[in-house]
């Protein structure tokens, strides 16, 4: 589907963005890489939020996106045209349109003239064949390749689809030979590259995979008066590869594959050395260097045995270690022990510190000459990982580019505004703040994303009780808070305790408890600190979960059990200021969005249950005297899952956003409008409200549903809903929405910034 959207015409030509408030801008993050294509003069990198170049002369970095001219900046594949040295073909993919059930991308070849900047249309857009795999591992599964005439397109099954260069037009038959891609032998997102190995002719990898192999301890009962011994063994979990070492010939091209047996992944014990006396801990060797055979195309495996001695009777131990070496070659299955020596500590440091360089998640490699190109997933649990190492065959010195200031961070950005700053981020890391000057996300200068001052990336749920009186900084924290119910610009209103109440108080080595009873309303100047008592009769005993502003009235949510449910039906009410008068709106409104969203939280609680239930069996394997209580998996229905909601004031009236189900009070007739699905919201001033909405067969399938294609629609009283035309960039930047400053920003895969000129409602 061609997008209707200017900035997203495929295949415009590269040109600065001089106005940023006239024309739509793309944020992409660069550091996912994916595949290494190397030229005379650059070397190119395929990635998520576009095309990466390094220039070799000028040892500068640039990255190519949609802003300057992609058809998307989601890139399998780049090949450098053999006649045309500074021309890349880049094999693009749109975002797989997972809620229409279709996983796999349409296809398109663009080229780009990397002397000047062109871009031009080379293949129109072809659905992908499916590949055996699914997610992230999909995206290394399609392959570019040129010969004179044709370009080929291969999948994990072979040459899957050709394009005529002369005929211009795509087939799924082949009928002429196809050309290879460039061999690539990667170990998939959930594998780690530990160790490199160099000689003239062979490369040697030591792949170290996620979660494959986990520690088992058992007890082994000694025999004929010999002690009892804890042994650990490696045993396989998932379905990921083993830990193994890679044979890469540097002329061919060609690899094997040598997987590593638990006597090379570690077998920690401990031995008794009778009664009374500290036992003997012994750790088996793993892995720490590799080093050229003096066979051709063989590898010695160089991995260190420690044993830990007890050395004094206050429990110091003495460390003596052992060098062993394996033996791996082509020819030989799997490693073989070919003898073990002691060595000092001086030399075991050595293998030590070889041993600690390390690639998460990789991807593909790349020989270039002396150099070993290495590229790798980022991620928030790596926030320093950025994507491109390289390796100094000559010197064994690893080195990487400098992370770039500006752009995003995060893989799925999530945004968040306050009076004045956009911050995307991503799972507490790669926060970054939006800033006009550079028109570009740079840095926020807090080491930590939770010290950042509220609310400018986190929901504010409660403020310190400014009447309370704490002693010192640990005291605070002794005192209840007030709970946010909502917000009206400097105006809070919160629940708390009548005066100011401690919730505990320290007593000697203990502590006291309290009860405390949240039964006064007020509202809270955030800039004074003041609080004021708001007197609100006929509410009962209302315990609310959110409010909402409205002219000369505050709404309420609530919830009241309902028989046979383990969690209370949703109620909303309306307390008028002028008159106290309390208007309940009927509950059957709101009851079906609470049993849906029950049934779909409990299931996605029983899935983190059994992965937690998981996780604690791998950590009593590995310590089985450690006591952790078992983890109950309960029954989808057992589950109490709190109502998530939250009210808003836009386009002259009043939202509430109920469990992903949108409502909007209509004042005329005093009731609520059941206005569909919103996985987003964003007001647009007085004007108009925004919202995005994944699709419904979708809705509550779990933590990726949010990331799905979703439409863009925008409510004002003069024209009702009206749908925002985004073409296939809804696939990637239709994930959640965000108003701001005359602009409308979509978040996703990186972010997409909207002006006014470029919205098409229909």
């Amino acid at each position: 589907m061609v997008p209707v959207i200017p900035a997203l015409v495929f295949f415009a030509q590269a040109a600065p963005q001089n106005n940023p408030s006239t024309a739509p801008r793309y944020f992409t993050n660069a550091e996912n890489v994916r595949r290494i294509a190397a030229g005379k003069r650059f070397v190119a990198f395929a990635t998520s939020g576009g095309v990466r170049v390094f220039e070799r002369e000028t040892q500068k970095w640039r990255v190519y996106t949609q802003n300057d001219g992609l058809p998307t900046h989601n890139i399998h594949d780049v090949v450098f045209d053999p006649q045309k040295p500074d021309t890349l073909w880049i094999l693009c993919g749109s975002w797989g349109d997972w809620a229409n059930e279709q996983p796999e991308p349409d296809l398109r070849i663009a080229t780009l003239d990397l002397a000047s900047g062109k871009v031009e249309s080379v293949a129109p857009p072809i659905l992908a064949p499916r590949t055996a795999r699914m997610g992230y591992h999909y995206f290394l599964d399609y392959r570019l390749s040129l010969s004179d005439g044709w370009a080929f397109v291969f999948t994990d099954k072979g040459a899957a689809l050709v394009w005529d260069r002369n005929a211009k037009k795509w087939s799924r038959e082949i009928t002429v030979e196809a050309t290879p891609p460039r061999p690539s032998n990667y170990a998939g997102h959930s594998s780690s590259l530990q160790l490199v190995g160099s000689s003239d002719s062979t490369l040697a990898f030591f792949i170290q995979t996620k979660l494959t192999y986990i520690n088992q301890s058992r007890v082994i009962q000694g025999a004929n008066g010999e002690p009892t011994q804890v042994v650990n063994q490696m045993i396989p979990m998932g379905d990921g590869l083993p830990p193994h070492i890679l044979l890469y010939d540097r002329q061919t091209g060609r690899s094997t594959r040598h997987p590593i047996g638990q006597d090379l992944m570690g077998q920690p014990r401990v031995v008794s050395d009778g009664p009374g006396k500290r036992p003997t801990i012994i750790n088996g060797g793993r892995p720490g260097r590799l080093v050229p055979d003096t066979r051709p195309g063989a590898f010695l495996i160089e991995s260190l045995a420690s044993e830990l001695t007890s050395s004094t009777p206050e429990g110091g131990y003495s460390v003596a270690y052992t060098l062993i070496r394996h033996r791996v070659a082509p020819n030989l299955k799997e490693p073989v022990m070919i003898g073990s020596e002691k060595i000092t500590n001086q030399q075991a440091a050595l293998i030590q510190q070889a041993s600690r360089q390390r690639v998460p998640f990789w991807t593909d490699f790349l020989v270039d000459g002396n150099t070993l190109w290495v590229t790798s997933y980022n991620d928030p649990n790596y926030p320093q990982s950025a994507g491109i190492a390289w390796l100094d065959l000559a010197t064994g010195k690893w080195a990487g580019p400098k992370p770039a200031e500006n752009g995003l961070k995060a893989n799925f950005a999530r945004l968040s505004l306050n009076s004045s700053d956009i911050f995307a981020w991503q799972q507490f890391s790669f926060v970054r703040r939006y800033t006009t000057k550079v028109d570009d996300f740079l840095p926020v200068t807090a080491s930590n994303p939770r010290d950042l001052p509220s609310p400018q990336l986190f929901p504010v749920f409660s403020h310190p009780d400014p009447r309370a009186k704490p002693t010192n900084d640990e005291d605070r924290f002794a005192w209840a808070d007030l709970r946010v119910l909502g917000t009206n610009g400097n105006q809070v209103l919160v629940l708390g305790p009548a005066e100011a109440s401690r919730r505990y108080q320290r007593e000697g080595n203990g502590f006291k408890s309290f009860v405390v009873k949240y039964d006064t309303y007020y509202f809270y100047d955030t800039q004074t600190k003041n609080l004021t008592p708001l007197e609100m009769k006929g509410l009962g005993a209302l315990i609310p979960r959110a409010a909402g502003f409205s002219d000369n009235a505050l709404f309420f949510l609530t919830e009241e059990r309902v028989p046979g449910e383990r969690r209370g039906a949703p109620v909303v009410v309306r307390w008028d200021s002028k008159t106290g008068v309390v208007t309940r709106y009927p509950e059957s409104l709101f009851r079906d969005v609470s049993v849906a969203a029950q049934r779909a939280a409990g299931t996605r609680q029983q899935a983190d249950l059994r992965k937690r239930q998981t996780e604690r069996n791998v950590r009593l394997l590995r310590d089985p005297k450690s006591q952790e209580p078992a983890i109950e998996i309960k029954a989808v229905q057992q589950f109490i899952y709190p109502l998530s909601s939250s009210f808003i004031k836009a386009a002259g009236t009043t939202w509430l956003r109920l469990d992903q189900h949108l409502f909007r009070y209509d004042a005329n007739k005093n009731t609520w409008l059941a206005e569909g699905l919103a996985d987003s919201v964003s007001a647009e001033g007085e004007t108009a409200l925004w919202k995005q909405a994944g699709p419904s067969q979708w809705r509550f399938e779990g933590a990726e549903a949010p990331r799905l294609r979703g439409e863009v629609s925008r409510w004002s009283t003069e024209t009702g809903w009206q749908r925002l035309e985004l073409g296939e960039s809804a696939r990637q930047a239709g994930s959640s929405v965000l108003f701001h400053d005359g602009a409308l920003w979509l978040t996703g895969v990186g972010a997409l910034r909207l002006p006014q000129s470029a919205w098409q409602l229909k």
